[in-house]
């Protein structure tokens, strides 16, 4: 029975209730995991797991009977964490023989078997800390206030600005690509080694890969602009253009993320601006997506002059939905955290993994000794018996560099934020106009990416498509005050 069915004066009561009762659940499941961590290993690790499934799926449950809305990034969040924790860490106890956690013996093991339950514990307590904070009032009030204050999130757009603002974007990112294809000596040698291109290659050349962003906002705007006009030729200038400017980008890269921005984030604009997409169509997207992982590997490994290769790199590869799970190796970090810093091989960082948060903008050619991305430095120090390569990018999980930081207290207030901010976000999205469906746009991506838990990488990456947003918005923005409409009349 929901509350809207009860008297006006026994609603509110129950509301209030519900909160501290849910918390006390949580407490007292926290209490009996405790309990049976020394002396039953087996009953820990599945009374933790179920209590993840529960707190994970139970925002689903919830929602289901009113209508789960598909542009809102925490269910997506919630399913990928529940592929990278729950799912992985039943995986690896069970039929998956990952390298990153050979050094911690056999599977079958207590100790192992350990390691996966306080993954499963410390990964609930995260999501019943988000789940509670995303029903906070506090962050639709301030939603609102920053559409109150702020004219350029819900005033229309100017359509005599769209195509000029959109083509001078583009042209400013292909400046960018132009500038780093300078620096790895022409297309032909970045895009015969997108690996070196987008590692030691592209050590302090990082204003130059921002830059290229440009472009795929300038293009947003204008598949934007065509939905705002209702243009028959949207589908066109969707897949053409969209084409155009992220084909050189992946070529060079092998980024499957360009893929994602720039066909994904108009599915999110059209779903806000002209017909809600039901989430059977996104998660069709993304399902269709993992299937090519295989394809994506394959380039970046080979590059362009071993596409003859392709066929035979892929016959000796594992089946596509089991590669994009293999992908998802975030409960593997957090267990190599979870020993690291339990047998005492390495400290807890006590927040400097995120030091790169006050550096990055910093070009390291003014700054030799600059430190480098702790996605990177992760693997030398949690992983030294894994062969990665040099430059190689870890994933550490969200969970874990916040526990790796500080501790149980990191993981409760890190995802306490980021359940506030995901309803700060979607409430903007609902109540504001074509600029705050945009920003959206960038702040879905980058929130969901946050389950593999480079924080400062995270936050980077959002705000180089942030800043040429609000470019585009200053100058798009019409004069009249926030109001309803998405768009107005040259």
């Amino acid at each position: 029975m929901s509350t809207a069915t009860l008297s006006p004066a026994l609603a509110p009561l129950l509301v209030r209730v519900a909160y501290p009762v849910r918390v006390l659940a949580v407490a007292a499941w926290a209490v009996v995991a405790l309990a049976l961590a020394p002396w039953w290993t087996d009953a820990f690790v599945w009374w933790s797991g179920a209590g993840l499934a529960l707190v994970a799926l139970w925002p689903f449950a919830r929602a289901w009977r009113r209508g789960l809305d598909p542009g809102d990034a925490a269910w997506y969040f919630l399913l990928y964490f529940l592929l990278a924790m729950l799912l992985r860490g039943i995986g690896v106890l069970t039929f998956v023989d990952s390298p990153y956690l050979r050094a911690l013996g056999d599977a079958r093991s207590p100790s192992f078997r350990q390691l996966v339950g306080w993954v499963f514990f410390y990964s609930t307590l995260g999501l019943a800390a988000m789940n509670a904070a995303y029903h906070a009032p506090s962050a639709r009030r301030w939603a609102k206030g920053c559409l109150e204050r702020h004219a350029l999130l819900s005033a229309p757009w100017r359509r005599s600005r769209i195509l000029p603002v959109g083509l001078g974007l583009i042209a400013i990112g292909g400046i960018g690509m132009l500038l780093r294809l300078d620096s790895l000596g022409g297309f032909a040698n970045a895009a015969g080694d997108p690996v070196a291109a987008t590692t030691e290659k592209a050590v302090g050349f990082f204003w130059t890969i921002a830059l290229t962003e440009f472009a795929v906002v300038g293009y947003h705007v204008l598949v934007m602009g065509a939905m705002l006009r209702g243009d028959r030729r949207l589908p066109w200038i969707w897949l053409g253009l969209g084409l155009l400017v992220s084909g050189p980008v992946f070529l060079i890269s092998g980024s499957k993320n360009v893929l994602i921005r720039v066909f994904f984030t108009p599915m999110l604009f059209w779903h806000f601006l002209r017909k809600p997409l039901r989430l059977g169509h996104v998660l069709g997207f993304f399902i269709g997506f993992a299937l090519l992982f295989p394809v994506f590997y394959a380039y970046r490994s080979l590059g362009i002059a071993g596409l003859d290769g392709v066929g035979q790199y892929l016959g000796a590869m594992e089946t596509p939905l089991l590669v994009a799970y293999n992908r998802a190796y975030d409960a593997d970090s957090f267990m190599r955290i979870l020993h690291a810093t339990g047998e005492g091989l390495v400290p807890f960082q006590w927040g400097r993994s995120l030091e790169e948060l006050f550096t990055f903008f910093i070009p390291r050619a003014w700054w030799a000794a600059k430190p480098e991305s702790f996605g990177l430095v992760f693997a030398r120090l949690y992983m030294p018996d894994v062969n990665l390569g040099p430059m190689t990018y870890v994933s550490p999980s969200l969970p874990g560099v916040l526990f790796l930081n500080f501790h149980v207290f990191g993981v409760l207030a890190g995802f306490l934020l980021l359940g506030w901010g995901l309803r700060a976000g979607i409430s903007l999205a609902r109540g504001g106009g074509v600029g705050a469906v945009l920003l959206y746009g960038y702040l879905f991506l980058g929130a969901v990416q946050l389950v593999e838990g480079s924080i400062p990488a995270s936050i980077v990456h959002t705000l180089s498509r942030i800043v040429p947003a609000l470019i585009a918005l200053v100058l798009l923005s019409g004069s009249r005050a926030p109001g309803t409409s998405r768009a107005e009349p040259a």
